[in-house]
């Protein structure tokens, strides 16, 4: 089943330079401090390895993954774990490094799943967190039918702070390369996602085609990024 879920939701397109993109941003940004050290590194809902196989480009050290259906991905020591009940299968202040994009959003124990994080994580360890934005995703969030839960700027905050960690920042986030390293793109997406209504994002409303209109759909389509410490 969750084979078929990946394959439905997260089709192959292996031209796609975005997870790239997005480590090496990631990295640079807010890991600077542990791209020269030997580092334990774990992506929370890592799928096929879109992201930790980039990550793993940029960072060194042991790379660990977690996911409901245990996968093969080469250099990465995979565990299985449903993080709705059960915890995470390491020792306290094992990680560095924890990152998860679009999981949160699938699990209905928020905390559970960020204690655990908070729990495995290192004194000083970072937490890098992405999920659907409500606000400018709430047409579409159900699209994806095993969405249980969205969030907000405030509710991740509270979420984070709530169960222990510190430093925490959370922003915007639009999936477009561009407007990272040019940020006065910000407001020619502000102008597209004003003018243009929602249905013109796809071609085909049922066949969605990652591909299509990119510019338009993440103009309009926001993530929210969390930064933090323990």
């Amino acid at each position: 089943m969750f084979s078929h879920y990946i394959e439905e939701m997260y089709p192959k397109d292996e031209g796609n330079s975005y997870p790239y993109k997005l480590c090496e941003y990631l990295v640079q940004t807010y890991l600077s401090n542990q791209a020269s050290k030997e580092i334990k590194f774990l992506d929370i809902g890592c799928g096929r390895g879109t992201h930790i196989i980039n990550f793993m480009k940029f960072l060194k050290g042991q790379f660990h993954g977690i996911d409901r259906c245990r996968s093969q991905i080469e250099n990465v020591n995979i565990a299985s774990c449903n993080l709705e009940h059960e915890t995470l299968p390491y020792e306290d202040g094992f990680f560095d490094v924890i990152f998860s994009k679009s999981v949160l959003e699938h699990i209905k124990d928020t905390d559970n799943f960020i204690s655990e994080a908070y729990r495995t994580l290192k004194p000083g360890g970072v937490m890098i967190i992405m999920v659907p934005d409500w606000q400018s995703q709430m047409k579409n969030f159900y699209d994806d039918y095993t969405h249980v839960k969205p969030f907000t700027i405030k509710s991740i905050n509270s979420a984070l702070k709530i169960n222990g960690f510190s430093n925490i920042r959370v922003s915007y986030f639009r999936q477009l390369p561009i407007v990272w390293k040019f940020p006065f793109c910000e407001y020619v997406c502000d102008l597209i996602s004003i003018i243009f209504p929602e249905s013109f994002k796809w071609k085909n409303l049922i066949g969605r085609n990652t591909k299509d209109r990119k510019w338009l759909r993440f103009s309009k389509e926001k993530m929210l990024l969390g930064v933090c410490i323990k």
